[in-house]
């Protein structure tokens, strides 16, 4: 019989009922030592486990030491208030650290904790409440410092000279450390309260009107009759204004127009179709537009003795 077909061996352990089969063929199991499954091994071998480096040993027991320690350390720190307190706040406002004194009071009537527990959110959130700031950015500085700073708002016009407007239309007071001479370059609306939106926005629609013959509107009034008033100026003729701020001599009134507030709009949009290079060439010699009459519009002219007007008819 050849080794192909020799046949295997039942062997019945003692003591078991279970069978197993043995191969006839001489193999040495040392061979297949690194291939064998551990189940299959005799129970009475030991299997021998590969040495652990001693460095291996000395960082487990470093990190098993080390990790707790700095969780403990650093649970301590965040709950003990009286550590790590802030010692500093930096304020960058925008209005050359005018209003820093009105942020740090705000600032420090909500900071609650140290460097680490600190709700700086809730601090953002009170300090935008400030009705000049736009928005607020507030971060730690290692180890003690709190910084914050600031966007002011970027006004369009005052309202009544004691409050200014937004690009959103919001009423907002004015920043009681800012100066007049500070806004006087704002446009300026006055009306009763609650005309502030109708005049704001009635403002920005003939704002964009006169720009395009290169005219500023840059006063706006309603009055108890509802007359409405607007100033214009040419748009070189305000720059030199704005420059000037302070200049002992008073420059010239700009020119003055007049319409009711129930036709405004028609009669304003009728002017505007009106203008010619002609008369914007000689705008700064007008010193009012009246704008209340049915069938077109009068002007009188600076330096004209008596109520001599000049009527211009509008198709």
């Amino acid at each position: 019989m050849t080794d192909d077909q020799q046949y295997s061996r039942l062997i019945l352990e003692p003591g078991t009922r279970s069978k197993r089969v043995e191969p006839t063929m001489n193999i040495d199991l040392e061979d297949l030592d690194p291939f064998m499954d551990p189940v299959g091994r005799d129970p009475d071998i030991v299997p021998v486990s590969k040495p652990v480096r001693p460095w291996v040993r000395l960082v487990l027991f470093l990190a098993s030491m080390i990790v707790p320690l700095g969780l403990i350390y650093a649970v301590d720190q965040r709950l003990i208030q009286d550590r790590f307190m802030f010692t500093q706040i930096t304020i960058k406002d925008g209005f050359e650290s005018r209003g820093a004194e009105t942020i740090r009071e705000v600032a420090l009537s909500e900071l609650d904790g140290n460097f680490f527990s600190a709700n700086l959110g809730k601090l953002k959130d009170q300090v935008t409440q400030i009705p000049w700031i736009s928005s607020v950015s507030v971060h730690r500085q290692w180890p003690s410092t709190l910084v914050i700073v600031v966007s002011p708002i970027n006004p369009v016009v005052r309202w009544n000279d004691r409050k200014w407007i937004n690009y959103t239309g919001e009423v907002l007071d004015i920043p009681p450390f800012v100066e007049a001479h500070e806004i006087a370059r704002l446009p300026a609306l006055s009306g009763a309260p609650g005309e502030e939106q109708k005049l704001f926005e009635s403002y920005l629609d003939w704002s964009e009107r006169f720009a395009v013959w290169g005219l500023n509107l840059i006063s706006l009034t309603a009055d108890d009759v509802h007359v409405w008033h607007l100033e214009l100026s040419p748009s070189v003729l305000s720059r030199a204004r704005t420059e000037a701020g302070s200049a002992s001599k008073p420059s010239r009134p700009p020119p003055r127009m007049v319409v009711n507030q129930q036709n405004a709009v028609e009669r304003i949009s009728r002017f505007v179709a009106s203008l010619d290079r002609g008369l914007i060439d000689q705008f700064e010699q007008i010193e009012s537009i009246d704008l209340r009459y049915t069938n077109g519009f009068a002007i009188r002219w600076k330096g004209e003795e008596g109520e001599t007007l000049a009527m211009q008819e509008s198709g």
